[in-house]
């Protein structure tokens, strides 16, 4: 269990077009701490507000957080109805290198 003065690190590093990312944000007990969004090989900061990193993150991906959200939130039964969606079928496939048909 965290200490409620302390603030939480949560740590995400993913790949997009061969390209290695890593976001760090914190979380307060009762509000948002930071953001900032860094390019793993050169180290460069990209951007450094939660706003920032999130359209950072949403153009190259073609995805909003929104849809990123329901679908970390969906059931596994529900996850593969509504990526099957032919409305989705094409920017999923593209995104995640899968065959949706």
């Amino acid at each position: 269990m965290r200490e409620p003065e302390q603030p939480a690190l949560i740590r995400l590093s993913f790949t997009v077009g061969g390209k290695e990312f890593q976001i760090e944000r914190t979380q307060l007990a009762n509000k948002a701490g930071s953001a900032k969004l860094i390019d793993i090989q050169s180290g460069h900061v990209l951007a450094s507000t939660h706003a920032l990193v999130t359209k950072y993150v949403e153009r190259p991906m073609g995805l909003s957080a929104d849809f990123l959200q329901r679908i970390v939130y969906m059931s596994e039964g529900d996850v593969f109805r509504f990526m099957n969606q032919a409305s989705l079928a094409g920017p999923l496939s593209q995104q995640f290198a899968t065959s949706l048909a």
